[in-house]
């Protein structure tokens, strides 16, 4: 094909024509109103008794609302390039086979990989192997019925530290429901699974030191019902507990929730009574409550 310009010469079309047997061109017309257009000229060669082209029988067609068309579709590209790359997030796409097509720049800042690495099957080596075969069993289950997905997984980032991500990928149709792939985002979501695990480790080490105290509350009612006759005997469990030899003590500035559970969990019982000081020697706590 030929794109004519303003300054392609007579002579330029004269040696492509005697060349081939076809001669496709685009050009741009101006009609009379001032617009401007442009056309394909679509042209076979009909060679003369010497073997040059004598004449060219073609036609001419307009193409002016397919080029804005293909204008525009690359613009809205650009526009969806920059956006996915201005993210801070992993963007990408798959196509009808389920290949990636499409990965943000985010890919780079993260991996510190190309995009480019990340299409086809280059994601799989940032994702840590223990955690490949359930993320794609899971993406395999959506991808056979056309349904979103979801999965978490971890992989290496650029200075080589694991890192939690949470994907999420849903179908892509065009207007006739042909499927066309997968569009997915995934979400760095390292800083909430670290908070998870402190979380989990503060209340596993509460529970024990609660069973622990408990253990202790048990025991030492234990001791006072085996020296009464009878459970009347026993009006109430006296219990002090009194800190010694470590630093000085100050009296804290607010109720931290030791305190307030300690405090409240007898102030349901009105013969139930909490006392806590905080001695500079030590914190002394004294507890009475019923044991009927």
């Amino acid at each position: 094909m030929i794109a004519l310009t303003p300054s392609t010469s007579r002579a330029e079309v004269r040696a492509a024509a005697d060349a081939l047997l076809r001669l496709e061109m685009e050009y741009p017309i101006c009609l009379p109103d001032g617009a401007t257009r442009t056309v394909v000229s679509i042209s076979d060669a009909v060679p003369g008794s010497n073997g040059r082209t004598e004449r060219l029988i073609g036609v001419f067609a307009d193409i002016t609302d397919r080029k804005r068309a293909e204008a525009a579709v690359r613009e809205s590209e650009e526009r969806f390039r920059h956006m996915a790359d201005s993210a801070p997030a992993l963007i990408w796409m798959s196509d009808e086979t389920g290949q990636i097509v499409f990965a943000n720049m985010h890919y780079d800042h993260l991996f510190g990989r190309p995009a480019a690495e990340m299409l086809g099957n280059g994601w799989r080596d940032i994702v840590l192997p223990e955690d490949l075969p359930d993320l794609e069993r899971g993406f395999r289950e959506a991808f056979s019925v056309r349904k979103p997905f979801q999965a978490e997984v971890r992989g290496h980032d650029r200075r080589g530290d694991i890192r939690w991500l949470r994907c999420v990928g849903v179908p892509r149709f065009d207007d006739a429901r042909c499927f066309l792939g997968y569009t997915g985002c995934n979400i760095d979501v390292t800083e909430a699974k670290v908070a998870e695990e402190r979380r989990d480790l503060l209340i596993n080490e509460f529970n024990h030191r609660v069973k622990n105290t408990l253990a202790n509350v048990q025991s030492i009612a234990s001791q006072t019902l085996r020296k009464t006759e009878t459970a009347t005997e026993a009006t109430h469990l006296h219990l002090w507990w009194q800190e010694k030899g470590g630093p000085p003590v100050r009296a804290p500035s607010r109720r931290g929730f030791g305190t307030r559970l300690i405090e409240r969990s007898l102030a349901h019982d009105p013969s139930g009574k909490v006392q806590i000081d905080f001695a500079p020697t030590g914190a002394v706590c004294k507890l009475s409550a019923p044991l009927l």
